[in-house]
């Protein structure tokens, strides 16, 4: 296993615990048993809908290989080296260079470049 699935798992669990130990004291069973159902809600809908909820956050929008050829050149390049399927593209109209990768899976990932990062590198 790698070291920062390893770190997520820990700090997922490490949330949860601390959830799950608050709610427990603040209600007892019953505040126990909503803990738990709140836990296992709330993980299940970041699992499912984690990376529609980043890409909302930062406003993103799909963009296509017409808009940004030079964009999909590059990432279609790096997913072909690494045996990977092409992802989806996002761009996110923030001024801060920025870029980040999300998706549970190669098949479900998604790339999303700011607009400033597109305008300070070539």
């Amino acid at each position: 296993m790698q070291l920062n699935t390893i770190r997520a798992a820990a700090l997922l669990v490490g949330v949860s615990a601390l959830v799950v130990v608050a709610s427990w004291i603040a209600g007892g069973v019953q505040g126990l048993q909503i803990g738990i159902v709140a836990v296992v809600g709330l993980t299940a809908v970041v699992f499912f809908f984690g990376d529609s909820l980043a890409l909302r956050a930062m406003r993103a929008r799909p963009v296509s290989e017409i808009e940004q050829p030079d964009l999909y050149r590059i990432v279609r390049d790096l997913a072909t080296r690494a045996r990977q399927p092409m992802p989806r593209l996002y761009l996110s109209p923030t001024a801060a260079p920025n870029a980040f990768a999300t998706g549970r899976s190669p098949r479900c990932a998604a790339v999303c470049c700011t607009t400033g990062l597109l305008r300070t590198l070539s």
